[in-house]
């Protein structure tokens, strides 16, 4: 027969009930003090990069709460390209072998290996350069308005959103990850792009989700995962932070800003879940075709597409993952043909990087290509000659005995020379950067290894060791 409960059976019930509801009420507080002090941490709170993933360039941006979109260009960059002024506020993404980007304005070049990023600002006016062959890159830009302009390779538009004024932080997170392995983005105070650059991945989001193959891109809002279908999957995700300033202030700033197009728009088209952005180069995986081709033998297999083996790279040393395993711009199968060095992104040793001897003209196994005494890198970086020529003013000296020579310098300031703004020898560093470099604020070139101290101190050699220049 059916047995009854005790009589104390509701009693006994509401008291293990009260522990459980104290334990959720516990739960639920902790939940909303996590996202208060979340909140309260601001810009002090941790990088948006996850695991093993990292953020590649970063800035700020003052945002006037305008509507905004997200756009990929694949622009092509060629050695020796003209400058042009940058239209958005845009990343620049090396995919594949490195460029050279440099800012016209301030003459500061930066190089950008093969996944590495950086961002520019609107109103820069910069040249992107390949070291060698062309080369095709990335450009992400935070695009006013909805609809960015044509040109420069446009391949997809993201729809617009907007947020609330105020100097926001700007990362590109790139993360690489093996078959089934994941990686997560937080949610930003904008929707996140994706663009798969390398294998296929699926993307999931608190708002939408879809699998995206090698050159697709897509936005997504809140928290999302990224799972790899493929092995050496690579991705990069452009993602918008917190605000910098109090109150949407961005009245302290200088950065450039970002401003909308006035023009509205009377509808929005839908954004498609993956959108085609450029297609990928001849070194991507080929598409399938109806037929299937046999399958390269071992002794054939060329994994990277350099134009060697997997086999001939494992007696060469070299990567057989990577076409250009030093980084020097020129892919391991042309430098064989080249007689350089695939391991040495200088194979010649005269401080020019190989494929930049491509971009100015010079003999990669050549020091001294124009035989005036300087190495070639000496008179691109440091002397500012013509590597080319013996005499490049022309006026009768070698470009050697005018840098070995130079006329006395002209003291900087006529007044008080033991002044600590006073440059007395003349070499660009005033009487307090001599100090705090120990050099002889009445000499001009301190170590007399021919390079003045200025020159020395800027680019991180040693001004007291005539061996460091």
């Amino acid at each position: 027969m059916p047995v009854s409960p005790p009589d104390d059976a509701p009693a006994r019930t509401s008291r293990r009930r009260a522990p459980l509801a104290a334990a959720l009420a516990l739960i639920l507080a902790l939940a909303t003090l996590s996202a208060v002090l979340a909140q309260s941490l601001g810009p002090a709170g941790p990088s948006p990069a996850r695991g093993h993933a990292a953020v590649i360039a970063h800035g700020s941006v003052p945002i006037d709460g305008a509507a905004l979109s997200w756009s990929i260009r694949a622009p092509v960059a060629k050695s020796a390209d003209k400058a042009t002024r940058v239209k958005e506020t845009r990343f620049i993404l090396a995919d594949g072998s490195p460029l050279l980007v440099t800012d016209t304005g301030t003459e500061r070049q930066t190089r950008l290996a093969d996944g590495e990023a950086a961002l520019l600002y609107e109103g820069q006016t910069v040249r992107v350069e390949s070291f060698g062959p062309p080369e095709d890159y990335f450009a992400i830009g935070l695009t006013p308005g909805d609809q960015a302009p044509p040109g420069e390779g446009l391949a997809y538009v993201s729809k617009s959103f907007t947020m609330a004024k105020g100097e926001r932080e700007i990362d590109l997170i790139r993360d690489v990850l093996k078959a089934k392995e994941q990686s997560t983005v937080p949610a930003g105070a904008a929707p996140t792009l994706i663009l798969v650059t390398k294998g296929e991945a699926a993307v999931k989001a608190d708002k939408g989700s879809s699998d995206l193959k090698q050159g697709q891109a897509a936005t997504y809002e809140g928290d999302l995962t990224v799972t790899a279908k493929s092995d050496d999957t690579r991705f990069v995700a452009a993602w918008v932070g917190v605000a910098l300033t109090a109150n949407g202030d961005t009245t302290a700033t200088t950065t450039p800003k970002v401003t909308a197009t006035a023009k509205p728009k009377a509808t929005t088209p839908p954004e498609p879940t993956a959108t085609t952005a450029p297609k990928p180069r001849a070194t991507s995986t080929p598409k399938s075709t109806p037929t299937k081709a046999a399958k390269p033998t071992a002794k054939e297999k060329d994994t990277d597409g350099d134009g060697l083996t997997d086999a001939e790279e494992a007696k060469l040393g070299t990567d057989p993952t990577k076409k250009d395993t030093d980084q020097d711009g020129i892919n391991d199968g042309d430098e064989i043909k080249m007689k350089l060095d695939p391991k040495n992104l200088d194979t010649d040793g005269d401080l020019l990087y190989d494929g930049g001897e491509l971009v100015y003209g010079t003999d990669p196994l050549n020091k001294d290509t124009d035989g005036d005494g300087l190495l070639d890198g000496q008179e691109v970086y440091i002397y500012k000659t013509d590597p080319l020529k013996k005499d490049t003013d022309g006026n009768g000296v070698d470009d050697y005995t005018q840098v070995m020579n130079p006329p006395t310098p002209v003291a900087v300031s006529t007044g008080d020379q033991s002044a600590p703004n006073a440059d007395p020898d003349g070499d660009g560093l005033t009487n307090a950067r001599e100090a705090r470099a120990g050099t002889d604020p009445y000499n001009w070139d301190t170590d007399g290894d021919g390079v003045n101290d200025a020159n020395e101190v800027d680019n991180g050699t040693d001004p007291l060791n005539p061996k460091s220049n």
